[in-house]
């Protein structure tokens, strides 16, 4: 059994609690718990049709418990999300218009607009989080290039920096290799290493590759329907 247990000296970032999740004539999670501590790196697997889909909706705030409850760092996913304290990166960016003429820079800097309010001009921390980013993530250099002039491993590592340009305690990442060449996927696993160990990111991805997951995660929650 795979399950996640956060020491008590830890403090705990995203916690689940009696959680199932089902439509009228079944259920896709039953009785699902488990918590991990800030700082930690955690990889979520299991079959298709498992739930891990499922369990990631609820962590991101699009499905409701039908039972149990989400919380991230002690508050509701919808109040951890108003305080931006969730980066996400989709598995589907290999879907996005990449004929839209946005530079890198462009991309990067629409990760901060829910920390911006309505009408709230560009200021010099949006400008400072931005080439931060920028600088992290290794896309620095390419800030003035087109997004569709990037290969898959160069957007991947834009998305990323996207997301991290919000300034997020949490980095949730799905199925962030698929479509990635093998040389552009260790470049991108270095990158989360060095997110969770030098800048104590808190980090969850889920992913089918079980290989590449327990060689990154220091953690490993394997869904199918239950925690098992």
């Amino acid at each position: 059994m795979s399950v996640v247990v956060t020491p008590r000296h830890s403090a705990t970032s995203i916690e689940f609690t009696g959680v199932s999740f089902g439509y009228t004539d079944f259920f896709v999670l039953e009785d699902i718990s488990f918590s991990i501590a800030s700082g930690d790196f955690v990889g979520i697997i299991g079959p298709n049709g498992g739930g891990k889909t499922t369990l990631l909706k609820l962590l991101l705030g699009l499905l409701e418990p039908t039972m149990g409850a989400v919380t991230i760092f002690g508050h509701t996913v919808h109040k951890a999300k108003e305080h931006c304290e969730i980066g996400y990166v989709p598995q589907h960016i290999s879907h996005v218009d990449f004929t839209f003429p946005a530079t890198v820079e462009e991309v990067v800097k629409s990760g901060r607009t829910a920390r911006r309010k309505i009408m709230r001009p560009w200021n010099k921390a949006d400008a400072l989080a931005v080439e931060k980013t920028l600088h992290l993530t290794g896309v620095f250099d390419l800030r003035n290039t087109p997004i569709g002039e990037l290969s898959g491993g160069q957007r991947q590592r834009v998305f990323i920096a996207r997301a991290l340009s919000g300034e997020p305690k949490i980095l949730i990442l799905d199925e962030p290799t698929v479509g990635v060449d093998s040389a552009a996927v260790n470049q991108f696993n270095t990158l989360l290493t060095e997110l969770n160990r030098k800048q104590n990111m808190t980090i969850v991805m889920v992913s089918h590759d079980i290989e590449a997951v327990t060689a990154l995660a220091k953690k490993i929650i394997t869904v199918n329907k239950r925690i098992t």
